[in-house]
């Protein structure tokens, strides 16, 4: 207050009548002009919690400040740092946190203020339509979090020599076959390898190995036998199927140029086949001897070789193609007239027909032809 000396003459007297008064005006003045001043409140919300704060400065950089507060370059901060301010006004400042994203095993951090996976990810504009997330989109973000993306991508699987096109969130080979449930051997091979990362529009081979029984072909031997007539043959010993077995490699088209296919990697003996050993014969064929005219006799006219006569030479070459020691593949018929060894018998030969003589041979053909007739040669008898 300045010297009673300096005011102007007209208060003068007033100050003076009045000193007591005067006195407790100057006491009051000294007390409002050293007492604090409020400097007013602002409303302040820190990543969505509402506090108050004093108007300390006039921005909103030095009322964050006052509240030992302050926004990093992440941050948002509403209104801006260089705002200035009025009582009752509101700053928000929504802090950011570091979000580690792996995306298709690519790693990449990101900045973002939502306070949960799904918001963070909308924020750092990741889609995640489909595709594998490591943590719930619902749960909260905080600093050092990972979350780990695999994005649906379109692959195919070679099995089996078909074709199976998948879509799949899958991080590895070996996790997509896993997730199409593939079961595997130790003697199936995998291409790329199952460790390799996943890729749009990869294709997956699986090479399987199958292991079969297969049947294995005799041979046949032919070998000379002159015992046997020019023309006739006889199984000396019957082929038997040998056995092996054959390991596959069941491979897709793709590798091969064409549809799935069975490449052969081992062959292994399993019963040896057995030879089929045939004789045939090279014993010359003997023309066939005139038939002799039997002796006549009463009762058997038709054995006679007069003109009329039965046509023994047709018959002959008919059954035996004409010779006297001809036998049939089974043993059981002989000679030129292929008589069994009980017909022989009955009309009165002995031994063999196919040792006798041909003239015996054709006396008892023409006995058995009277007695019994020609239907004892069923097929041939019409030659006579």
């Amino acid at each position: 207050m300045p010297p009673l000396t300096h005011l102007p003459r007209s208060f003068r007297p007033l100050l003076i009548a009045s000193t007591a008064l005067a006195a407790t005006a100057i006491t009051v003045v000294g007390v409002t002009a050293t007492g604090p001043e409020d400097p007013g409140t602002i409303r302040l919300t820190v990543d969505g919690e509402p506090r108050e704060a004093a108007l300390v400065g006039d921005t909103v950089a030095d009322v964050l400040a006052g509240a030992g507060l302050a926004a990093g370059p992440h941050d948002l901060l509403s209104p801006a740092p260089e705002t200035v301010l009025d009582d009752g006004d509101s700053i928000a400042l929504r802090r950011a946190t570091e979000l580690r994203l792996v995306v298709d095993g690519v790693p990449r951090s990101v900045w973002v203020t939502a306070d949960d996976v799904g918001g963070a990810l909308d924020q750092a504009g990741v889609e995640d339509d489909g595709a594998f997330v490591s943590a719930s989109r619902s749960r909260s973000v905080e600093d050092g979090l990972t979350v780990e993306l695999r994005t649906p991508k379109a692959i195919r699987l070679n099995l089996d020599g078909q074709r199976y096109p998948r879509n799949t969130s899958a991080r590895t080979v070996r996790d997509a076959l896993v997730e199409a449930g593939v079961k595997l051997t130790a003697a199936d091979t995998v291409a790329p390898a199952r460790t390799t990362p996943l890729r749009e529009g990869q294709v997956v081979t699986i090479t399987r190995q199958v292991s079969v029984a297969e049947p294995v072909g005799f041979a046949t031997e032919r070998r000379a036998d002159a015992t046997l007539l020019e023309g006739r043959s006889r199984t000396v010993r019957d082929g038997v199927p040998g056995l092996r077995r054959t390991t596959y490699d069941v491979v897709h088209g793709d590798v091969l140029g064409g549809p799935g296919t069975r490449v052969e990697v081992d062959r292994t003996p399993v019963r040896p086949a057995v030879t089929r050993v045939v004789a045939y014969g090279t014993k010359p064929v003997p023309e066939p001897a005139p038939a002799p005219a039997p002796a006549p006799t009463r009762s058997a006219p038709a054995a006679s070789s007069s003109a009329g006569g039965p046509d023994w030479a047709a018959l002959a070459k008919c059954e035996s193609g004409g010779d006297p020691g001809a036998i049939s593949p089974s043993g059981t018929y002989h000679g030129l007239y292929q008589f069994s060894v009980a017909t022989w018998r009955s009309v009165g030969g002995s031994g063999l027909p196919s040792e006798a003589s041909p003239g015996e041979q054709t006396s008892r053909a023409a006995t058995l032809l009277e007695r019994s007739g020609a239907g004892q040669w069923p097929v041939c008898g019409r030659n006579l």
